[in-house]
């Protein structure tokens, strides 16, 4: 259990942050990186809030879609 909540956050933190890294680096260069980084004014600090929240909503939906299919099976007798 406590794996998965790891799992999790590293998933929320340090994937969205690669993703994000990533993405920018191909559009802007390795000196837009240099120029746009994390905690300096117009850095990309709200894109990676949107790529985390983007993470959460898929895991809460997903989860939602596991319980609906786990209610819906058919009981074997």
């Amino acid at each position: 259990m406590f794996n998965a909540i790891l799992i999790k956050l590293a998933k929320y933190f340090f994937l969205s942050f690669f993703l994000c890294m990533f993405f920018y680096a191909a559009l802007l260069g390795r000196e837009g990186i240099e120029k746009y980084h994390l905690g300096e004014p117009g850095s990309m600090l709200e894109e990676y809030i949107a790529v985390i929240v983007s993470w959460i909503i898929v895991d809460i939906v997903y989860a939602i879609y596991k319980r609906i299919r786990k209610s819906n099976r058919p009981i074997k007798e």
